[in-house]
């Protein structure tokens, strides 16, 4: 997705590639003055999904622009963050992010989240658990499992919650 970003718009700046660490690349300062925002779009749509990266970005106070299939109000604070897909066009998004950074003064209302919020590391058992879930062997031991005892759950764990991302027509042009 931030690769047709980057196509459609013709624009030039550094964009992480799927999997490098982040921290590599953007200084470790709250007072970050180097960047502003960071492209944090999805490879897929998930609606129960926000990514790392987002989150990442928050804890090196940099604005994530989103992409992705979430509904971001029931996950992250609000005034956190652009989403993408509130913009007709890729022009309209570079408009406004270069808006932004133009006036600062508008650019950190949407830091005012923290006031009230703050951002506490998820202790890495948590990524154990993702880890342990990519074995398909031992998750399907227990699928069956659930899908035996209640139909619910086994329904809401097998149901695709996914899609591939479409590009809007209008971002295409």
């Amino acid at each position: 997705m931030r690769f047709h970003f980057v196509l459609i718009f013709n624009v030039t700046f550094f964009i992480c590639s799927c999997g490098e660490d982040l921290c590599k690349f953007i200084p470790h300062s709250r007072g970050n003055k180097t960047y502003k925002f960071f492209l944090a779009f999805e490879e897929e749509l998930c609606e129960d999904y926000v990514g790392e990266n987002f989150f990442k970005a928050l804890g090196f106070s940099l604005l994530p622009v989103v992409f992705g299939g979430a509904n971001y109000t029931r996950f992250v604070p609000p005034n956190s963050y652009i989403n993408a897909r509130d913009f007709a066009s890729i022009r309209e998004l570079a408009d406004y992010l270069l808006y932004l950074d133009q006036n600062p003064e508008e650019h950190i209302k949407y830091f005012t989240w923290q006031e009230k919020y703050y951002l506490q590391e998820t202790p890495y058992d948590l990524w154990d658990i993702c880890e342990y879930l990519q074995n398909a062997d031992k998750v399907k031991l227990e699928i069956d499992a659930l899908r035996a005892t209640n139909t619910t759950i086994a329904g809401w764990i097998n149901e695709n919650r996914c899609r591939p991302y479409e590009l809007p027509e209008t971002w295409t042009t």
